[in-house]
């Protein structure tokens, strides 16, 4: 003998429901319109949802493109800075030869200024000049120059 709900509780397609599905369901309602009213909601919810995420996703991938660009500007900036840099940097050491050379050879002029240098100390000025005088004409006579331009007093 069947019972006499069970036609009721059997549905041909199980997830819609074309009937109601036992006398509970019955009472609260529970019918194919209602399914279909509530999946129609969740769908609107569910595009809704998606195309909100689509929007977050595009502001995300343009954001990120930004992010890029300003990454590659930096990083373009960054590598002409360190190319400035070095260029000082070598410049710097060429200077820095140039000042090490030009110091050893004003010390070597110092040196050579004061080897040459004689000095005739409590001799008066007058004097020392004659002595020159005299010196530089001996020198030119020895050499073979004249003496004429020269006078002695």
């Amino acid at each position: 003998m069947r019972h006499p709900t069970w036609d009721a509780v059997r549905d041909p397609d199980p997830l819609v429901g074309t009937s109601t599905q036992g006398p509970e369901a019955a009472e609260e309602g529970v019918t194919k319109d209602f399914f279909l009213v509530v999946f129609r909601d969740l769908k609107k919810e569910i595009l809704t949802i998606k195309s909100d995420l689509r929007g977050n996703l595009q502001e995300m991938l343009s954001e990120v493109r930004e992010i890029r660009s300003k990454f590659q500007d930096v990083k373009k900036s960054l590598n002409e800075q360190v190319d400035d840099s070095n260029k000082v940097q070598q410049c710097m050491l060429a200077l820095e030869r140039k000042h090490d050379q030009l110091q050893d050879k004003c010390e070597d002029l110092k040196n050579r200024s004061r080897r040459n240098k004689v000095h005739i100390r409590r001799v008066p000025l007058e004097v020392a000049l004659k002595i020159l005088l005299l010196c530089s004409g001996q020198l030119r006579s020895s050499i073979g120059g004249s003496n004429d331009t020269y006078t002695y007093t």
